[in-house]
């Protein structure tokens, strides 16, 4: 199986749409808020969307043939402004870069080496899918649903946080 480029295309608009919503619901908390310890697997709501930034981003790296020795770190990123400009260069980085690719690359085995320094290889169909999974489960850590976490502690912090499921996204919602 080796799904095509408009499905990617549009898997990834579903994965935009969803990272937004989690941006968004967090926009009306104040900054103090956004980097207090949750005391969840990455810290702070600023620590999640540092990593939810950070994984799109050393995929789209390996991808490029570079193999970044960590994930960009919460340090780097002064406030949710700087972390939401970060990730719309990855996106359009991304979507030009998926624009590009010809079909038969999907099927195509795409070395990479993790974090660890550990070397892989599979098809790039696989890790184009196991990014917009991650977003929804990281196996990286014990299997927290990150953004489900997002929408937790959103909820926690204050206003109400929107539905990040598929069916309101093709709807339209």
């Amino acid at each position: 199986m080796s799904p095509t480029i408009a499905y990617f295309k549009e898997l990834y608009a579903y994965n935009t749409w969803a990272n937004d919503r989690a941006f968004d619901a967090a926009e009306p908390l104040h900054a103090d808020l956004l980097k207090r310890d949750l005391g969840n697997s990455f810290g702070s709501l600023h620590d999640t969307f540092t990593h939810i930034v950070g994984a799109e981003w050393i995929w789209l790296e390996r991808w490029f043939g570079r193999w970044p020795p960590a994930l960009l770190q919460p340090s780097e990123f002064s406030d949710r402004k700087a972390l939401r400009s970060k990730l719309n260069q990855v996106r359009l980085d991304r979507e030009k870069w998926i624009s590009t690719l010809p079909e038969k690359t999907l099927g195509a085995d795409m070395r990479y080496r993790n974090l660890r320094g550990e070397f892989y290889s599979y098809p790039l169909w696989q890790q184009l899918a196991h990014v917009v999974t991650l977003a929804r489960r990281d196996e990286a850590v014990d299997g927290v649903d990150v953004e489900g976490a997002v929408v937790v502690h959103v909820q926690e912090l204050g206003p109400p946080a929107p539905a990040r499921v598929a069916g309101p996204f093709f709807r339209g919602d």
